[in-house]
C-alpha cells in the first residue's frame, strides 16, 4: 500500500461515524495524520543506493559539463585540447561523486 492510499484510507476510517454519517476531520487531525504516515513511510537510504543515487546524478552533469568544458574554457582563454577538458571533467566528476555521497550519508545519520 502506497501513502496516499493509506492516507485515503485512515481519512474513511476516522470519518465514518457509524448510521451513514460521516464527520470530516478537522484540518488540524487531518495534517497530524499525513504527518505520522509520511514519518512511517519515510525509509532510509542504504549506502547502496545512495552511491548509485550520486553516480546517476552525476552521470548527467558529466555530460553536461564535457559540452561546457569545449565552450566555457575557451571564453576564459583557457588553451585546452579535447583530451585535456575531457580529463579534467573526469576529476571534477569524481570529486562530485564523492561529495554527494559523503553529504548524503550525513543527512541520513541526522535522521537517526
Amino acid at each position: 500500500m502506497n501513502l496516499a492510499d493509506e492516507i485515503e484510507q485512515r481519512r474513511l476510517k476516522f470519518a465514518d461515524v457509524g448510521d451513514g454519517h460521516y464527520e470530516m476531520p478537522s484540518e488540524i487531525e487531518h495534517e497530524q495524520i499525513i504527518c505520522g504516515l509520511r514519518q512511517q513511510f519515510a525509509a532510509k537510504q542504504s549506502r547502496r543506493g545512495s552511491f548509485i543515487e550520486s553516480c546517476a546524478n552525476t552521470a548527467f552533469g558529466f555530460i553536461i559539463s564535457v559540452a561546457a568544458s569545449f565552450l566555457i574554457f575557451p571564453l576564459l582563454g583557457v588553451a585546452s585540447t579535447p583530451a585535456q577538458n575531457i580529463g579534467a571533467v573526469i576529476l571534477f566528476t569524481v570529486v562530485s561523486i564523492l561529495r554527494n555521497y559523503f553529504v548524503r550519508r550525513l543527512f541520513n545519520a541526522q535522521r537517526q
